[in-house]
């Protein structure tokens, strides 16, 4: 079964460190949290005693909010996509990743999506209702269609992943012109992404 650890190092390299750009739709951010979303999360009473201090936001004490951080991901991301108990790391990791960049809910839309269409039209495994919560015939899809493949069912399900993701960047941007400044970030996410498999596959971990 998936370790959260794993995937919550790959992912805390990805989000972190302050940041307060206007253009940010989730606006105020701290290792990904956004202000907006989560205006309760214990960690901006953290953040606002530091305000007062000097050199705001260098003087925030990284280290002593790390565990703050770690369990707000796993409370609201991790267990909500209930990543402990897939079969794969990679996919968990990537599952995990997605409903941190792009919320819980779209990342179990596409993880359901792209199930249904590499069941064979249902001959693998019956088709699931795409509702964006990943439960308990969500989690038995994904362990048959693994089953199922093998090794190829691990990449193939990750790309049709992968290419989900990289539509939703493309047309956020292309909506809103002011998406473009993050577009280099989401191609630097999902290449990453990629290399997690290739360096699987290559025997390169």
């Amino acid at each position: 079964m998936a370790d959260f650890l794993i995937a919550d190092k790959i992912v805390r390299g990805l989000e972190d460190g302050y940041a307060n750009n206007p253009i940010d739709r989730g606006g105020e951010t701290y290792a990904g949290i956004s202000r907006i979303r989560w205006p309760h999360a214990d960690i901006w009473t953290r953040i606002d005693a530091m305000k007062s201090m000097r050199n705001f936001p260098e003087n925030l004490r990284h280290q002593q909010l790390a565990p703050m951080v770690a369990i707000f991901y796993q409370r609201n991301f991790w267990n909500r996509i209930n990543a402990s108990l897939y079969p794969n790391q990679l996919i968990a990791n990537q599952v995990y990743d997605m409903a941190v960049n792009m919320g819980v809910k779209r990342a179990g839309i596409h993880l359901q999506r792209t199930l249904n269409l590499l069941n064979r039209r249902g001959q693998d495994y019956p088709d699931i209702v795409v509702t964006g919560v990943i439960g308990r015939k969500t989690i038995e899809a994904l362990k048959s269609c693994l089953m199922t493949r093998g090794e190829a069912g691990v990449y193939t399900l990750g790309f049709y992943l992968l290419v989900q993701m990289g539509s939703l960047w493309v047309k956020s941007a292309s909506n809103d012109q002011s998406q473009e400044d993050f577009m280099s970030g989401w191609g630097k996410r999902g290449l990453l992404t990629a290399l997690q498999y290739s360096k699987h596959f290559t025997g390169e971990e």
